[in-house]
């Protein structure tokens, strides 16, 4: 795994020096052990960039056509570096522990053993195989309750004092400083030179909230443009995200709005904090655009990357609000199966009585 990470890196680098050739020589012994269908799409890739060179030099095609094909070609070669990486890293989230949101999002509770289908001989003639759901049986309704007592059980003792892990996404406009404030966060550092994040960079750290153990899994996301241009493969799943502006680039406001319309739909649950960045700077974003902001509920917090103000204050803070979150469905979960509860043995009562 380590080993396809650094191919990974090479072939990134190979793209930001424009070495195409490289860059899908190398990405052609990474795919072959991924999928078919990527090797097959750099066997592809290599007939038109050999097309490519021959119709440059042959001066059949001028420079503008030239660019427009060289960057096609490495804008696939980096699809296809985002299929491997999100494969491997899909794959390591599943090693992982199940966060508690998603148990209660896909209303699984885990650490519950499932109940195996049970013969209950209810006449010498008859037996019937009693499952989940069915409800013509005292007995079946004693497993149901039996099972919901387990789950109330583990709902209001486990207080999600439990590791999990939170899934974090850092998105906004290019050069907002979204790496350099992963960097300040996660290592501590800053560093004044400039470089494009392609695709996504993950980072880990853990953190301490409210007396219990967290892993911010951290996805560093290119910068874009327009909101349109967010991979939703790479959203899926996420808990939080960090929307980053410039403090000295006004049209990164508008994106940021954007993303977050987009991210809101896509995910209604995510918790979102706007981070209005480089604040050692002079701002030329005006404090009532911020105001604004808040007013239609945008939760804001200036930081610098540079001088680390605010920066773990931002992640801790977005921690919080996750986990306000898991507690407010932890809650309205016991609710439910309090009341699946109270039903159940109310129907079993009224058919002993009878």
């Amino acid at each position: 795994m380590e080993d396809t990470k650094k191919q990974l890196d090479k072939v990134r680098t190979f793209v930001g020096k424009a070495k195409l050739a490289e860059a899908i020589e190398e990405l052609s012994t990474i795919v072959n052990i991924h999928q078919e269908t990527n090797y097959k799409s750099t066997t592809l890739l290599i007939s038109r960039l050999n097309r490519l060179k021959e119709n440059q030099r042959l001066g059949i095609i001028n420079q503008s056509e030239i660019a427009t094909e060289f960057n096609r070609i490495s804008n696939s070669i980096l699809d296809i570096m985002y299929d491997i990486e999100l494969e491997i890293h899909l794959e390591n989230v599943k090693k992982d522990t199940k966060t508690e949101l998603e148990n209660i999002q896909e209303d699984r509770i885990e650490e519950i053993p499932k109940k195996e289908n049970r013969t209950v001989d209810l006449d010498k003639k008859n037996k019937l195989i009693i499952e989940n759901g069915q409800e013509d049986s005292n007995e079946n309704d004693e497993i149901i309750i039996e099972n919901l007592e387990k789950k109330l059980n583990y709902l209001t003792e486990n207080n999600l004092q439990k590791f999990f892990n939170q899934k974090i996404l850092l998105l906004g406009a290019f050069g907002v400083g979204k790496t350099s404030l992963v960097n300040q966060f996660v290592h501590g550092s800053f560093s004044e030179e400039y470089k494009t994040t392609l695709g996504v960079c993950i980072k880990k750290k853990k953190v301490v909230y409210n007396h219990s153990e967290t892993t911010l899994i951290i996805w560093d996301m290119e910068g874009v443009i327009g909101a349109e241009e967010l991979r939703q493969s790479y959203l899926r799943g996420a808990h939080g995200a960090l929307i980053v502006t410039d403090l000295t680039r006004p049209d990164t406001v508008e994106v940021a709005q954007k993303i977050r319309k987009l991210l809101k739909g896509f995910l209604p649950n995510i918790q979102v904090l706007t981070i209005f960045n480089k604040s050692d700077k002079t701002p030329i974003i005006e404090t009532s655009t911020m105001a604004h902001l808040a007013s239609k509920g945008h939760r804001i917090l200036l930081t610098s990357a540079k001088t680390g103000e605010n920066v773990e204050d931002a992640f801790i803070y977005l921690t919080k609000l996750i986990h306000r979150l898991l507690v407010k469905f932890r809650k309205e979960r016991i609710v439910k199966v309090k009341e699946k509860l109270e039903y159940r043995r109310n129907k079993k009562n009224t058919q002993n009585d009878h």
